[in-house]
């Protein structure tokens, strides 16, 4: 027996696959041929690989391919000597859109800390056959600073969003592509977080933070009055 898979729906210019399944039943081992006919015979080209199977059984893949939008009948036949059995597959070719290009960002949300810039890559890719030049501008809100590199890409590829703030808080950014069948856009949150307040430096005095410095101070005064108080003393006792 013989099997396929169908229905099949592509877009005029490009191509589809069908699995074909060969099964051999009661034991049976001996080669099938495959052939095959298209109704209507113009606009959908066909071809099976492998057309046969020595031992009677096996998967071929039938690759079609078409310019012409319309709705095909594909009759695929595996014969073996007297024996016949046939699968039909409903091919729909269907009209191709215009030749456009879709644009998305590799990251919609980017998190950095003030004065810290961070980046994101822009990536264009095209469909339907698209080959133009496109153009690409950023639109961000006041307090937040936003460019690309490079603003031109010819028919695929990327560009890197760098943004940058001084000020904490959330900004929407809009990256347009001009080219193609219209403008496309996405977009980009930015959330820029506060930075941290750093600790300040103790005072330094002579090399010495001042804590320590005056604590060295004070017990230098204790030293010298320590000094004269016993010095005090003993001129006091040589007198009496």
């Amino acid at each position: 027996m013989i099997s396929a898979i169908t229905p099949l729906s592509f877009a005029a210019s490009s191509t589809a696959t069908s699995s074909v399944t060969v099964s051999s039943l009661g034991g049976f081992d001996q080669q099938v041929n495959l052939t095959s006919t298209v109704y209507p015979s113009i606009g959908l080209s066909l071809s099976i690989n492998p057309q046969s199977f020595v031992h009677g059984s096996g998967t071929s893949t039938a690759s079609f391919n078409s310019s012409t939008p319309g709705d095909y009948t594909v009759t695929i036949t595996g014969t073996s000597k007297s024996l016949s059995y046939t699968t039909m597959i409903i091919v729909a070719d269907t009209l191709a859109g215009p030749p456009d290009f879709a644009i998305s960002a590799s990251s919609n949300s980017l998190n950095i800390e003030a004065g810290n810039p961070g980046t994101t890559r822009i990536t264009i890719t095209p469909y339907n056959g698209f080959t133009g030049s496109i153009a690409l501008a950023v639109s961000a809100p006041a307090g937040i600073s936003c460019v690309l590199s490079p603003t031109s890409i010819q028919s695929s590829g990327e560009s890197t969003l760098t943004c940058s703030s001084r000020i904490a808080g959330y900004y929407k950014v809009t990256i347009v592509a001009t080219g193609g069948a219209g403008p496309h856009n996405t977009t980009v949150d930015v959330n820029v977080a506060a930075v941290s307040p750093v600790a300040p430096s103790p005072l330094m005095i002579r090399g010495l933070t001042s804590a320590l410095f005056y604590v060295i101070i004070g017990v230098i005064i204790m030293v010298v009055v320590a000094g004269a108080v016993l010095t005090l003393r003993r001129s006091r006792l040589s007198k009496s």
